[in-house]
């Protein structure tokens, strides 16, 4: 067999692993060895409202705790230039076409600055349009540089696989990372709203009260940039942080 045959052989055989895959760890363990042949060490997955970063989601987050904490404490998504790129990009882009169009704001060198303490000096990611202003991405951090131009879509295609298949998975999972910092409590309560429970009964099966139920629900409300409980509703369970 001709080995760049072989080769695309070989990537095609992860694709049908991941989708065969009966739990997301094993889907995420497939997708980052697979990543590592192209020098990529880490990446997240997730799905982000490109007018609205709180109305953004992380199913997976495979980045070191170190990272992950300054870059959630410090919210760096309102400047990230990844995010801001996925306003321009509709097909996968590297940090160098960022660097390009001058994605660069006022704080996101701590972000850079994050990134380079581990070694991470190249990026590809892969945007998902979804429908107006929101979009999928898995975001590729690594050592990498010397990927081939034409395994870029490879990579970018085998990600689309992957972020389908986990998305799918994890849907209304606990392990969600919400950007908007939606506490246990307050996707408990706009889960079983969405379950069609009054709050009443609601407030009856978290061992709440009725007011610490209006609470909660009118705090995920501000937080979600939502005008009613039913938009909050609706977009969480767009998300997938909560199953319709």
């Amino acid at each position: 067999m001709d080995a760049r045959l072989e080769h695309y052989v070989d990537i095609s055989g992860y694709a049908a692993d991941i989708l065969a895959a009966t739990d997301a760890t094993k889907a995420t363990h497939l997708f980052k060895s697979l990543l590592a042949r192209f020098g990529y060490d880490t990446f997240s997955c997730g799905e982000a409202d490109i007018r609205d970063h709180r109305r953004s989601v992380f199913y997976v987050i495979d980045w070191p705790s170190e990272f992950a904490t300054v870059y959630h404490a410090s919210d760096l998504i309102a400047v990230c230039p990844i995010m801001r790129a996925l306003a321009v990009f509709d097909t996968p882009y590297c940090w160098a076409d960022m660097r390009d169009l001058c994605f660069q704001t006022k704080g996101s060198w701590r972000l850079m600055e994050a990134a380079r303490a581990h070694g991470w000096e190249d990026g590809l990611v892969v945007p998902l349009p979804r429908g107006g202003a929101r979009k999928g991405i898995i975001s590729m951090m690594g050592r990498a540089g010397h990927m081939r131009a034409e395994d870029r879509p490879l990579v970018a295609a085998l990600a689309m696989v992957y972020y389908e298949r986990v998305r799918g998975m994890l849907t209304g999972a606990a392990t969600l990372v919400s950007s908007a910092k939606l506490t246990t409590l307050e996707i408990s309560c706009l889960r079983l709203i969405a379950s069609g429970l009054p709050d009443a009964s609601l407030a009856e099966k978290l061992s709440i009260s009725l007011s610490q139920v209006h609470e909660n629900m009118q705090n995920a409300r501000i937080k979600l940039g939502a005008k009613t409980r039913a938009e909050a509703v609706a977009v969480v369970v767009s998300l997938g942080l909560v199953a319709a």
